[in-house]
C-alpha cells in the first residue's frame, strides 16, 4: 500500500484509518517512543505504526496491540471529545505495548497459556504504571481480593491451545468482560497482583523482569505463597 509521507521521526506509518485525526497523535506517539527506550535500550531504533479499527469502552480514548517485534496497532476512538486527555493517553500504551515487543509477547510469538499471558499482561502494566504514570484502573487487583486466588488457580489451567483458541472467546473474556461472571479484566488484574508481590518480594525493578521466562516467575511467585 503506498502513503503519502508515511515516515514521521522513528515511525513508518503503514496503515491509517482516519488519517485527518490521526495524525494529531504522532507526535505523542514518536515522543513517547523515544522516552521509552532511554528506558529499554533494545526496544527498536524505528517502528511500524498500523492505525487500526477498534471499539473502546467508556472514557477510554485509545487502545492497542502488539503484533511483533518491530510493529504496534494504535487505535483511536474519534469520538472522544477531549483531545488533550485524549493525548496523555498515548504514553502509557505506547510504554505497555513496547514492553510486550520487548518482552516478546505479541501475536508473532505464538499462542501462550493462561498463566503466561496474566505474567506478561502483569509485566507491562506495572511498567507502565512506574515509567509512564499512569493508572489503569482495569488492573486494580486490590478490590478483588476475595476471588484473585481462585482465578489464579483456574489460570494456571488453561492451556496455550485453549487460552488463544480460534473463536477468540476465551481470551477475551479473561481480558475483557466475562458475560458469565460479570467480572472484568481478569487477567490483568491476577498478572498484575503476581509482578507486585514478585518485585517486592525479591528488590527487584520491572525492567529487570523484561525478557524474563513466566516459568522463572511464576517459581519465585509459588515460592512466595509457600513461605506466607
Amino acid at each position: 500500500m503506498s502513503i503519502e509521507k508515511p515516515n514521521i521521526g522513528t515511525i513508518e506509518v503503514i496503515g491509517w484509518k482516519n488519517r485527518e485525526v490521526e495524525e494529531l497523535f504522532l507526535d505523542e506517539i514518536n515522543n513517547s517512543l523515544k522516552s521509552l527506550r532511554t528506558i529499554l535500550p533494545s526496544f527498536p531504533k524505528s517502528i511500524k505504526v498500523h492505525f487500526g479499527e477498534g471499539t473502546f469502552s467508556d472514557g477510554v480514548g485509545v487502545t492497542g496491540c502488539a503484533n511483533t517485534h518491530d510493529e504496534m496497532t494504535v487505535r483511536i476512538n474519534e469520538d472522544f471529545a477531549d483531545k488533550a486527555s485524549q493525548k496523555l493517553e498515548i504514553k502509557p500504551l505506547v510504554f505497555h505495548e513496547g514492553y510486550h515487543m520487548v518482552d516478546k509477547f505479541t501475536y508473532a510469538d505464538g499462542k501462550f497459556s493462561g498463566i503466561e499471558a496474566a505474567i506478561a499482561e502483569g509485566k507491562a502494566v506495572v511498567f507502565e504504571m512506574r515509567y509512564a504514570n499512569s493508572t489503569p484502573h482495569y488492573a486494580n487487583w486490590q478490590d478483588e481480593q476475595e476471588k484473585i486466588q481462585g482465578w489464579y488457580e483456574t489460570l494456571k489451567n488453561i492451556t496455550a491451545d485453549q487460552y488463544f483458541e480460534e473463536s477468540g472467546e476465551t481470551w477475551q473474556k479473561w481480558a475483557f468482560w466475562d458475560d458469565e461472571t460479570h467480572e472484568a479484566s481478569k487477567v490483568y488484574k491476577v498478572g498484575t497482583w503476581i509482578i507486585d508481590q514478585v518485585l517486592e518480594a525479591r528488590s527487584l525493578d520491572i525492567v529487570e523482569l523484561c525478557g524474563m521466562p513466566p516459568q522463572q516467575i511464576l517459581k519465585w511467585f509459588k515460592e512466595i505463597r509457600c513461605a506466607e
